[in-house]
């Protein structure tokens, strides 16, 4: 939520997050913002329910997120243009490519154009300084939990984005807080952004 705020998250934005689970990180989000600006993702329906029963726990649902299992059902009520923020934390590295390509293909047009556009952040293990081991999990069969762990590079993801009329770009360490830099498991945090 933090790094979302110090990235210029606004309480009037549009958000869409990409694999929300069970809303212990939407719920902080949806609390923030504005009724009926929070749009949550997630394939799991069993997770999906525990999420709806989070924001009831919390008080949230007075706040109208809306959750959806689909990128249909989503597209039926998120018009083009009209995302502020798209966020995706530990979730793209553990999408298949062809899962990976149809998220890009999906949230580029959701993304606002214009004066302040829209931004697709989301992490990644692209090892962009070269510097960094792979963490355990990588190392562990290419699996978190039941989850597949999988590495790219970051012209792969360039080149995901480019197709969809994004340009990325790497989030500087610098421009993370430390609870953001310890959550990460040395990600990189990217960001695509209407060319």
């Amino acid at each position: 939520m933090a790094f979302l705020k110090h990235n210029g998250l606004q309480r009037s934005d549009q958000v869409l997050e990409i694999g929300c689970g069970v809303m212990r990180g939407g719920a902080p989000i949806v609390q923030y913002l504005n009724n009926s600006c929070y749009f949550g993702l997630e394939v799991n329906t069993t997770r999906l329910e525990e999420g709806r029963k989070e924001l009831a726990e919390n008080c949230l649902t007075v706040r109208m997120p809306q959750l959806f299992s689909t990128w249909d059902a989503l597209a039926g009520v998120v018009g083009n243009g009209s995302v502020n923020v798209a966020w995706a934390f530990q979730v793209v590295i553990h999408m298949s490519d062809d899962i990976a390509s149809a998220t890009m293909r999906h949230v580029a047009p959701l993304l606002k154009r214009g004066e302040r556009p829209g931004r697709f952040f989301f992490t990644a293990q692209t090892n962009t300084t070269g510097k960094m081991p792979l963490p355990r999990f990588h190392q562990d069969k290419q699996r978190w939990k039941e989850f597949p762990a999988v590495d790219r590079s970051f012209a792969f993801y360039k080149q995901l984005a480019h197709k969809n009329g994004l340009r990325l770009r790497v989030v500087p360490y610098g421009e993370l807080d430390t609870n953001m830099l310890s959550a990460l498991d040395r990600s990189d945090v990217l960001v695509a952004e209407p060319i």
